[in-house]
C-alpha cells in the first residue's frame, strides 16, 4: 500500500470541512471546479485566473513534502552516481531527459549575447547552469532543495538555497525557470521576485505544464494527469497575462512554429502563439 498517497486523499477528505476555497495567491474565494480527483478539486479563480488544488496545503508543509517526499523517476529527483555524471557530461547532456539545446536555441533566437548573466530559477543540481555555461553565458543558480543545490558542486558551479546571495548578485540579463511555478504555493509571488532582478533589456523565460483551457480541449485526459499533489497549481495565458506586465510579453509553446514565429516578434505587442501543447512558454521582455 502507498501510504504517501493514503495520507495525501485522506488529508484531502477531512480538510474540505473546514478549509475555505480562497485563492493562495490573491486570496479570493470567487472561484469554478475545472477538474476532480478523488476529494481533490482543481478550481479556477474569478479574479486572478489562476488554477489551484484544493483543499491545498500550507506552504510550510509544501516546502516539507517537496524537500523530503518528492520523488520522480529519471534525473529531476535521482540524483546520478559518479559514473553516470560522467557519461552526461562526456556527451554535454545531449539526448538526455535534462537536454538543454532547445533553452540554448530561444536564447539564440532572442539574440542574447555571449557572456550574458543568467540565473536558472530552479536550479535542481544544476545542470541547466552548467550548461548554460558551456554554451557562453555567465549562470548562477538558486534551489531550495539543500541536497540538489550541494551536488552541483560536482559539476563545479554554483546553486544557492539563500535567496540573498541572489539579490547579491542580481540584477540579471536572464532569469529563466523550467518547470518550477507549478510546485510554488504562489507563482505570482514567484514570478513578481523574479521581476525584481531582470536588468533593463533583459528576460524572463518560463516553461511550465499548461493550464490553458485550449489544452484540456484538446487532451482532456494529460490534462486531467497534470495536476495534482506534484503539481498543486496549474498557470494560463490568463493568469500570465494579469501578473507580468503588458505588452513586452509572448506567450506560446517551445514548438518549431512558435520559436520561427518569434524571430519576426517585435518586442512591444503581446505575441500569442501555440496554446494547446502540454507545455507553455512565457517570455517577458523588461523595457
Amino acid at each position: 500500500m502507498d501510504w504517501q498517497k493514503l495520507r495525501y486523499g485522506l488529508s484531502g477528505l477531512l480538510r474540505r470541512g473546514s478549509q475555505k476555497r480562497s485563492c493562495p495567491s490573491c486570496g479570493s474565494q470567487e472561484c469554478r471546479r475545472v477538474d476532480r480527483k478523488g476529494f481533490h478539486d482543481l478550481l479556477c479563480c474569478n479574479g486572478c485566473e489562476l488554477l489551484y488544488r484544493w483543499p491545498y496545503e500550507t506552504p510550510e508543509e509544501m516546502a516539507l513534502f517537496y524537500q523530503r517526499c518528492y520523488q520522480q523517476a529519471g534525473l529531476t529527483t535521482d540524483l546520478p552516481d559518479a559514473a553516470a555524471l560522467e557519461r552526461l557530461i562526456a556527451s554535454g547532456f545531449r539526448g538526455s531527459a535534462k537536454d538543454f539545446s532547445h533553452v540554448i536555441q530561444l536564447l539564440k533566437v532572442l539574440t542574447v549575447p555571449s557572456g550574458a548573466r543568467i540565473l536558472d530559477f530552479g536550479a535542481n543540481w544544476g545542470y541547466g547552469v552548467w550548461q548554460f555555461q558551456q554554451a557562453g553565458f555567465s549562470a548562477t543558480g538558486y534551489e531550495l532543495s539543500n541536497p540538489r543545490a550541494s551536488y552541483s558542486k560536482n559539476l563545479g558551479v554554483e546553486v544557492f538555497t539563500d535567496w540573498s546571495k541572489i539579490e547579491d548578485r542580481a540584477p540579471f540579463d536572464v532569469v529563466f525557470s523550467s518547470h518550477v511555478l507549478e510546485h510554488t504555493p504562489d507563482p505570482a509571488l514567484a514570478l513578481r521576485q523574479q521581476l525584481e532582478i531582470v536588468s533593463p533589456g533583459g528576460w524572463l523565460i518560463a516553461f511550465f505544464p499548461n493550464g490553458s483551457n485550449a489544452f484540456q480541449r484538446a487532451d482532456p485526459a494529460a490534462f486531467h494527469r497534470l495536476w495534482g499533489r506534484v503539481h498543486p497549481v496549474m498557470l494560463n495565458e490568463n493568469f500570465i497575462r494579469k501578473i507580468l506586465p503588458e505588452p513586452t510579453l509572448a506567450i506560446g509553446a517551445c514548438c518549431s512554429e512558435d520559436i520561427e514565429g518569434l524571430k519576426y516578434w517585435d518586442h512591444e505587442t503581446t505575441w500569442i502563439g501555440t496554446l494547446n501543447a502540454s507545455e507553455m512558454l512565457v517570455l517577458w521582455s523588461h523595457p
